[in-house]
């Protein structure tokens, strides 16, 4: 890969990974796109932010899973009226 177009994707991952978990791709494939711009690195600062990258992406991924975990508040409805309002 050209220098430029590696330092074009790679600085597109940096601010679209951040955000990957209110997308719809899941997480794999961002791990992907990340993974494929290791092959290109040349230089350590590239190396550093490609890491960088996937510790976001692995927090990302753990912090939704925890909250995935955490049983969901349950709505009881049973306290409204037909209109919609406060009983």
């Amino acid at each position: 890969m050209l220098p430029f177009i590696f330092e074009k994707e790679l600085s597109h991952l940096e601010s679209i990974v951040p955000r990957a978990s209110s997308g719809p791709l899941p997480f794999k494939y961002w791990h992907a796109r990340v993974d494929s711009l290791r092959t290109s690195a040349a230089a350590p600062s590239f190396t550093a932010r490609i890491d960088r990258l996937k510790r976001v992406l692995s927090a990302l991924e753990t912090e939704r899973t925890d909250n995935n975990a955490m049983p969901s508040r349950v709505f009881d409805a049973s306290h409204y009226s037909r209109s919609g309002k406060c009983a």
